[in-house]
C-alpha cells in the first residue's frame, strides 16, 4: 500500500512541476501600463510691494520661496532691509509680501514683469 502513495505522490509532484514550468515559460499577456506625468501645479499669484525694483502682482510656481519673489520684481532696491522677512519662506497664493523698506517676491523665471 505504501508503493502506491509513493506513485500517486510523485505523478502528482510531477504535475505540479510540469505547471510551474508552464506558468513560468509562458509569455506575458496583454500591454504594458503607460503612467501620465504628475500634473503641472497650478502657479499662484503674489502681490510684491515695497524696496524692490518692479513691484506688482507676480505668477509663480506653487512651491516658490519669498526669495524667489524677490527675484521676480528685479530684487531688492538699494538700502532695502532684507533681514525683515525670512527669505526661505514658502509663499501661499494670493498673499502680500513686503517689508518696511523692502518687499519679498517669488519667481518664475519665464516671467519678469508683472502680469498686472
Amino acid at each position: 500500500m505504501k508503493t502506491w502513495w509513493g506513485i500517486a505522490l510523485g505523478i502528482l509532484c510531477g504535475l505540479l512541476g510540469a505547471a510551474v514550468i508552464q506558468l513560468a515559460s509562458s509569455q506575458p499577456r496583454g500591454s504594458a501600463v503607460q503612467l501620465q506625468p504628475p500634473p503641472t501645479p497650478l502657479p499662484i499669484l503674489v502681490h510684491v510691494t515695497g524696496a524692490v525694483t518692479q513691484p506688482g502682482v507676480y505668477a509663480l510656481p506653487g512651491n516658490c520661496r519669498v526669495r524667489d519673489a524677490v527675484e521676480a520684481a528685479g530684487g531688492t532696491v538699494m538700502g532695502a532691509d532684507t533681514g525683515v522677512l525670512n527669505l526661505a519662506a514658502f509663499l501661499q497664493a494670493a498673499t502680500k509680501t513686503s517689508w518696511v523698506s523692502s518687499s519679498a517676491v517669488c519667481s518664475l523665471p519665464s516671467i519678469r514683469r508683472p502680469i498686472v
